[in-house]
């Protein structure tokens, strides 16, 4: 039998990557550096190539939307966006792992969050892909 993993199991999974993963990365609340992780699409996607083994492809449109922030210890070479800390992420909450979700996903999955008060002068990294097109 399959044990599926819901969405909370995912961001859990999701925070101990990148904090492996990704050396850039910290939980210091007083960074003013940071990256959107678009964790609701990834969700999805691997809904889909599991094709509802390991993730209940009920639960993935749910959360389709769903962004998460990774704060950053040094600003990466990169496109960035100064914005007003308060009014963007005002309604995000971090995770164990250090990485930030809405606090409504962290109550409703159920996972331990701490308060996250961001810093009034932030800067958003913005990293570009470059697809192929059909023409």
């Amino acid at each position: 039998m399959t044990e599926y993993v819901g969405f909370g199991d995912f961001l859990v999974f999701c925070g101990q990557m990148f904090k492996k993963e990704t050396p850039n990365m910290t939980a210091n609340q007083k960074s003013q550096h940071y990256e959107i992780l678009n964790l609701g699409d990834a969700y999805a996607h691997l809904g889909e190539a599991s094709e509802g083994e390991i993730f209940p492809s009920d639960d993935t449109e749910e959360y389709q939307d769903i962004q998460g922030v990774m704060l950053l210890k040094n600003p990466p070479h990169m496109i960035r966006k100064e914005v007003n800390g308060p009014k963007e992420l005002s309604d995000y909450c971090q995770l164990e792992s250090g990485i930030l979700v809405p606090k409504i996903v962290a109550i409703k999955t159920g996972i331990t969050h701490n308060q996250y008060v961001p810093q009034n002068k932030m800067f958003r990294y913005i990293q570009f892909s470059f697809m192929e097109v059909d023409t």
